[in-house]
């Protein structure tokens, strides 16, 4: 049974940390709130302590966690029983690796567990937000409508998601091929052009291509043993708790498209948050829950600190403007929603807000990008061609 770390704080203020061992996540929160905690970080401990990385994610898209939550929320709405819906949904579900999971999940039904204990073992492939949501709706025993909630939440998260990997396609593509161009350019190309120009005095720009062409083909295997080093030091430094916390800030930030992902945070944010709030979930642990929902590692330990503010009885608008890291239309959002009783409602007309803004950001982005990319490439690749071609029209003049 694995163990887990945590960090928690009670209603008074007082903080603690620890231990415990657990089959899952959800059985350290149960235990910390028995005590009157609530978590404001755990972590999985693992016998190798590489600040708990995982290579490879198991976690199921979240179109496929969307379509599965609608789908059993009709079921249960229609009266069919939670254990012939999970039968019926894994005989009729699309993406495969899901049908092993609502196998065990219908065995441990059937063995007479609740839907929240029968997930709990997929803590790792399903979102946090969807295990909160069927605890709460089995608590309150309005499932099916917080399993509508939890897909809503999905399906606006996967078409955000989609509409950000379809705009970043085509400034790759344009990527590779540039840097596929110069290396065939360098490798191929100025090889000839050396001999041709035999012993000539050549320009110093031409020359020094010359020596790169040289240098890629004799000496590969430098370059790039250089290049794996380079990638794999990268990526042993971002798993590191430094370098995953100074990455994070840094997206938020990032030149002309800091302000795009501050909104597509704030959204993630503002929509988990509504969501977990409207089924009753209370504000420190729903904002617990929302902070891992963010997908940003830096926003989440702002976020955690967020819940000893409210847990201290600080307003979550008065936490919001502190921290300074999301649009600021949040915190007022949020305070208008404190003071007027309909805090999840305000916050999910915001969400809504924040998807279309960012849609219409991206598509803004990506228009601006494509003519851009393409002066990028005449920077680049016109420069090589001038300095292949310069001494041969130097030496066609000479002839004339």
């Amino acid at each position: 049974m694995p163990k887990y770390t945590y960090t928690a704080i009670s209603t008074t203020g007082e903080k603690t940390k620890g231990e415990h061992i657990s089959p899952d996540e959800s059985g350290v929160l149960n235990m910390l709130q028995s005590r009157g905690y609530y978590a404001t970080k755990i972590s999985k401990k693992s016998n190798i302590d590489l600040n708990n990385i995982t290579i490879g994610s198991r976690k199921l898209p979240v179109h496929v966690v969307a379509r599965f939550s609608t789908q059993l929320a009709s079921m249960l709405r229609a009266g069919v029983p939670i254990a012939r819906s999970i039968e019926i949904l894994q005989s009729e579900v699309e993406h495969k690796p899901l049908v092993p999971v609502l196998d065990d999940i219908y065995k441990s039904i059937t063995e007479g567990n609740s839907l929240s204990t029968a997930v709990r073992p997929f803590e790792g492939r399903f979102p946090v937000l969807f295990m909160s949501m069927v605890e709460a709706g089995e608590s309150s025993g309005t499932l099916d409508s917080c399993l509508d909630r939890a897909a809503s939440a999905f399906t606006r998260t996967a078409k955000l998601n989609t509409r950000i990997r379809n705009a970043m396609i085509y400034p790759a593509i344009i990527l590779f091929f540039l840097v596929a161009l110069l290396l065939v350019m360098l490798i191929v190309v100025v090889p000839q052009f050396m001999e041709i120009y035999g012993d000539e005095p050549l320009p110093a720009f031409t020359q020094f291509l010359l020596n790169v062409s040289y240098f890629l083909r004799t000496q590969w295997f430098i370059w790039i043993s250089v290049l794996v080093a380079v990638i794999a030091g990268i990526s042993v430094f971002l798993r590191t708790d430094f370098g995953r916390t100074g990455f994070a800030k840094f997206r938020l930030n990032m030149p002309a498209i800091g302000r795009l992902v501050r909104k597509v945070y704030a959204a993630r944010f503002a929509r988990t948050l509504a969501s977990l709030v409207a089924t009753g979930v209370n504000l420190p642990e729903a904002l617990s829950i929302s902070g891992r929902s963010v997908l940003n590692y830096y926003l989440e330990k702002e976020i955690q600190k967020m819940v000893d503010d409210v847990v201290r009885g600080e307003q979550l608008s008065d936490s919001l403007e502190k921290m300074g890291h999301l649009p600021s239309m949040l915190a007022r959002v949020t305070r208008i929603g404190e003071e007027s009783g309909r805090l999840e409602d305000m916050l999910l007309q915001l969400a809504d807000y924040y998807d279309d803004e960012s849609e219409a950001a991206t598509q803004a982005m990506l228009t601006m990008l494509e003519p851009a990319l393409i002066v990028v490439m005449a920077i680049i690749v016109l420069p090589v061609l001038l300095g292949i071609l310069a001494p041969m029209f130097g030496m066609m003049e000479m002839m004339m």
